[in-house]
């Protein structure tokens, strides 16, 4: 696997063959009836965290028509054409996709929109950083596809380092809610920043973003993986890759 192909697993993506025929099984329908359940829900205030409830039933949603079952195939790639089409109309605030590759992502703009209409305020704050991580719903903003397969990581854009503030400022003011998902986000940021060796840019932009990184989080559990980083992309020994493209 190359390393733009790699970025894709980190979000949650798998590059997939084509899909064989099956059907949804009865515990895969209620899943999706329980989501389906869940958005009207939120958009009826029939109960309190309504609409992060409904962002939950979206996570067991995704994990359902992600699971592997036989032939190495997803529920969600295993489907007729027809049944696919179908569900893909079934299920709003989601968006599936198969061609180019396998996932199911949430969409930023239904879920904005219900949190604004029908949530609280938390629930307006966590979408809005969600809408400003993902501005098409599938790719991070920190994140530049180049191929159907990946990309390069936006070093020196600060986009890692405004997304991390996104995501522990939310953590900071909202203890306890939107905990899994606030977490798994801060987890992939970091990831990039600590771990990525293809910077669509040049190494002044690699240390620009790290030096903005530890000015901003002198705090952070990842200062001391940020500085090593740091130390090597100024000593000339580090293993990034600027300006990279695929292969």
């Amino acid at each position: 696997m190359n390393r733009l192909a790699a970025g894709m697993i980190v979000l949650g993506i798998v590059l997939r063959a084509a899909p064989a025929a099956a059907q949804l099984s009865d515990s895969d329908r209620a899943v999706v009836e329980a989501y389906r359940a869940a958005m009207d829900s939120a958009a009826s205030e029939a109960s309190p965290h309504g609409v992060e409830a409904a962002f939950a039933a979206f996570g067991a949603l995704r994990d359902t028509l992600m699971q592997v079952r036989g032939a190495d195939l997803t529920v969600l790639e295993s489907l007729p054409e027809k049944d696919y089409l179908r569900l893909a109309a079934e299920v709003p605030g989601a968006i599936l996709e198969r061609e180019v590759f396998v996932g199911v992502v949430p969409d930023p703009d239904t879920f904005l929109a219900l949190a604004t209409a029908h949530g609280d305020s938390t629930d307006t704050a966590f979408f809005a950083a969600y809408k400003a991580t993902y501005p098409e719903g599938v790719w991070p903003v920190y994140l530049e596809p180049q191929t159907d397969e990946g990309g390069c990581t936006r070093f020196g854009s600060l986009s890692l380092v405004e997304t991390l503030q996104h995501w522990t400022g939310f953590q900071r003011r909202n203890p306890g809610r939107y905990r899994d998902p606030v977490a798994a986000e801060v987890q992939r940021a970091s990831a990039q920043l600590t771990q990525s060796t293809c910077a669509c840019g040049d190494l002044d932009g690699v240390e620009r973003e790290l030096q903005e990184f530890c000015r901003r989080f002198p705090g952070s559990p990842f200062l001391a993986e940020v500085r090593w980083r740091l130390d090597a992309v100024e000593a000339g020994r580090s293993n990034i890759q600027p300006h990279c493209g695929p292969g």
